[in-house]
């Protein structure tokens, strides 16, 4: 149990089973939330850049034209 909860055993408290499941838990719950969280910010920030790069490519290719096409060479 103190491995669960080492502060209160630091500091010479006894605490209950219940309070320390409690603990851990609310622990694990933080956690996966913000996993969570982070994935859902890497997932939007992977699909801005692809939205951008798709934008960057065809703005290059009005300027500059098509480079490569099937037939192109024909």
């Amino acid at each position: 149990m103190e491995l669960l909860c080492p502060i209160p055993g630091t500091m010479g408290i006894k605490i209950g089973h219940n309070a320390c499941t409690f603990a851990q838990q609310r622990d694990n719950t933080r956690i996966d939330r913000s996993e969570r969280r982070a994935s859902y910010a890497s997932m939007e920030a992977r699909t801005a850049r692809r939205s951008e790069r798709a934008f960057e490519n065809s703005q290059f290719e009005i300027e500059e034209g098509t480079l490569y096409e099937a037939g192109i060479a024909d």
